[in-house]
């Protein structure tokens, strides 16, 4: 594996309901908003999900999978903000 899984403490159901109602979760310390959640079929294979988080300055990215209910992630991406 050519990078390193990383547990983020994010549960499947915290991140499903915060995708549909606008919320956040805790992500490193901070609670961030989750704005978008888009599982893929097989939720174990990796990666099998993508989390796009809202830090406040910036958003990042999060692809990997849930084990045991818990996202793994597995590599990030910080996509670039709109220049203005």
């Amino acid at each position: 594996m050519a990078e390193e899984e990383r547990p983020t403490r994010i549960r499947y159901e915290d991140a499903m309901h915060a995708a549909k109602h606008g919320g956040g979760v805790d992500f490193e310390g901070r609670e961030v908003r989750v704005v978008s959640f888009e599982p893929k079929s097989g939720l174990f294979e990796a990666p099998s999900a993508r989390l796009t988080l809202d830090l406040g300055d910036e958003y990042l990215v999060l692809l990997g999978y849930f084990s045991a209910g818990e996202f793994m992630e597995t590599s990030r991406e910080r996509p670039l903000s709109d220049a203005t």
